[in-house]
């Protein structure tokens, strides 16, 4: 575990979370995941990695918390729209303590869990 000089990487196949921050760890996870052809050095006015900070028992940058949950959020929500309707059912249920959702449309179903995790889904036009 040693320190390194910062880089950063803007390729968009990695998740917002591994390159809209700097790492300047040798084993952070993250990090090293990106490709060393991928890596552009510098802090490129990117917050902090937290995985380089929690590797240095350094407070993370707050920017970079916010990133990381943004992340999150998105990949919930694209794992939600993934989601067939007998499975969005079944989330409903679960969280709403319901017992009949049978006749919920998907539009429905998507307003309700939008609602829960503060997320919202890409309006499709018909």
């Amino acid at each position: 575990m040693a320190k390194i000089d910062p880089y950063f990487t803007v390729f968009t196949e990695y998740l917002l979370a591994v390159r809209g921050v700097y790492h300047d760890q040798d084993n952070c996870e993250d990090g090293r995941a990106i490709l060393p052809e991928h890596r552009v050095f510098g802090r490129g006015n990117r917050p902090r990695c937290t995985k380089c900070a929690k590797l240095d028992n350094a407070a993370p940058d707050d920017l970079a918390l916010k990133m990381a949950v943004a992340a999150k959020r998105e990949f919930r929500r694209l794992e939600l729209q993934r989601m067939s309707m007998a499975d969005l059912r079944k989330a409903l249920v679960a969280h709403e303590g319901a017992s009949k959702l049978s006749e919920l449309d998907k539009a429905h179903a998507h307003a309700i869990i939008e609602s829960i995790l503060d997320i919202e889904f890409p309006k499709n036009p018909k």
